[in-house]
């Protein structure tokens, strides 16, 4: 107990040292940003981050959401029905977004090709979907 609190001790007149040896010389010898003793900070440095992807995500996952809701609503998921549509994110549904979000329906069984140019025929209803796509969504 005695070193313990010994060694608190010794560390803190060890920093008035230190404090006093900067404010002598001038020169920031703990790199510490302060010459001698740093002042008190009543809050701590908050630094706020915007991320990017996960920005992207969340317009991804809500305009996914929105393609899905309106496909189970109006019983159309063609491409020339979709093509161009704005989404909420203030994207456009391109062909290649198109094909990746009928791809997920089809690989989800949510929906049935008959033949390689049909339309898609869907299987359940949005809250089926939204069950299967709970990962994504």
């Amino acid at each position: 107990m005695g070193f313990a609190l010994g060694a608190i001790l010794l560390t803190l007149d060890a920093r008035r040292l230190l404090w006093t040896v900067e404010a002598g010389t001038g020169f920031d010898l703990d790199r510490d940003s302060y010459v001698g003793r740093p002042p008190e900070r009543a809050d701590p440095r908050l630094i706020y981050v915007r991320d990017p992807r996960a920005q992207r995500r969340q317009d991804t996952t809500r305009d996914f959401r929105h393609w899905l809701r309106e496909v189970y609503q109006t019983g159309d998921a063609t491409r020339r029905t979709w093509e161009g549509a704005r989404l909420p994110s203030g994207a456009e549904v391109t062909r290649e977004l198109w094909e990746t979000w009928t791809d997920r329906l089809l690989r989800a069984g949510l929906a049935e090709r008959p033949y390689g140019t049909a339309g898609l025929e869907l299987r359940g209803d949005y809250q089926a979907a939204l069950v299967a796509f709970r990962e994504v969504l």
